[in-house]
């Protein structure tokens, strides 16, 4: 788990199944019974990306961001690149697209609509 999260005391639970919620309590129940209370509820609950089929692209050269295996890839690879194409215009794009702008690497955003959140 990065230090960030450490350090704001924050916990990373992988694999964990959320069958309840009970809102007026501001409980959350995991499948194997534990309960974490919270004062704000962000439901991240993500989705399967669309796979894309590029002619000669390499499992090298595309990634997908869904976990944080995934990100830390994206990083790793990215180390030595000099421009990344983002394509999709999400807000789940504009973070890895910032997080690489900070490493650094110069990034375009590539999406279908006519503004940024019509993708």
């Amino acid at each position: 788990m990065p230090d960030y999260y450490r350090e704001q005391k924050g916990e990373l639970l992988l694999d964990a199944r959320v069958p309840e919620l009970d809102i007026p309590a501001k409980q959350v129940h995991l499948e194997k019974g534990a309960k974490y209370g919270f004062d704000a509820l962000l439901s991240a609950t993500g989705s399967e990306p669309v796979q894309l089929q590029f002619e000669g692209a390499t499992s090298f050269q595309l990634h997908y961001l869904r976990t944080f295996v995934d990100a830390r890839t994206i990083v790793l690879r990215a180390a030595s690149a000099r421009r990344v194409a983002v394509i999709g215009a999400s807000f789940i794009s504009f973070e890895p697209a910032a997080s690489l702008c900070s490493l650094g690497v110069a990034v375009d955003v590539i999406a279908p609509g006519s503004n940024l959140w019509n993708a």
